[in-house]
C-alpha cells in the first residue's frame, strides 16, 4: 500500500495494519509489540490518526516518526511549527497520549473535550473499552502539530472544526 503524502518512516516492519497506513518504523514498531493486545489496538489506532491528520496540514512537512523516552514519537518535520506527541501505556491496560508539560496543551484539550480523561499537563488518558473519540484526538494532534505557531501568534487555526 503507498504511504500516505508526507509522511516519512523507517524501514518497513512485517507488522500489518488495517488503518490505511504504513506500519510503524523498524524503531517503534518493537515498541508496540511489548504492548497487551487491547492497549496496542487502541495505540496503532491513535498512531494511524496522527499520521492521517498530519497528511492534511502540509505546513508540518510531514510526519518524523521516532523513538523518545522509549516512546513512539511523532513531530512534524518543519521545524518551528509545533510539538512532539507521544504514545505510551500510562498505567497498566490504559493507553496514552502524551505531550510535553511545558506546553498549556492538555488546558488546551480539555476546552473541547472535558468529557475525556486528563493526568496533569502531560497526558490524555484513553480507555480501550470504548470507541475512540477520533474527533478530538484529531483536533489534539492539529493543535499540537501547529502549537509553536499558535503559541507565537503566527497562523492558528481552530482546530476544533
Amino acid at each position: 500500500m503507498p504511504e500516505p503524502p508526507g509522511i516519512h518512516r523507517g524501514a518497513p516492519t512485517r507488522m500489518r495494519t488495517d488503518t490505511g497506513v504504513s506500519p510503524p518504523s523498524s524503531a517503534t514498531a518493537p515498541v508496540y509489540d511489548r504492548f497487551s493486545p487491547p492497549v496496542r489496538s487502541v495505540l496503532l489506532s491513535v498512531r494511524a490518526l496522527i499520521l492521517t491528520t498530519a497528511g492534511a496540514l502540509p505546513r508540518t512537512g510531514g510526519v518524523h516518526e521516532y523513538l523518545a523516552w522509549g516512546q513512539p514519537t511523532y513531530r512534524p518535520r518543519r521545524d518551528g511549527v509545533g510539538t512532539a506527541v507521544r504514545l505510551d501505556e500510562h498505567s497498566p491496560g490504559v493507553p496514552a497520549l502524551l505531550v510535553s508539560c511545558r506546553t498549556s496543551l492538555i488546558r488546551e484539550f480539555s476546552t473541547f473535550a472535558a468529557h475525556m480523561e486528563f493526568d496533569g499537563r502531560r497526558a490524555v488518558l484513553l480507555d480501550p473499552t470504548v470507541p475512540l473519540p477520533r474527533a478530538e484526538l484529531g483536533a489534539m494532534v492539529e493543535l499540537a502539530f501547529s502549537y509553536r505557531e499558535w503559541r507565537d501568534g503566527r497562523a492558528r487555526t481552530d482546530a476544533t472544526g
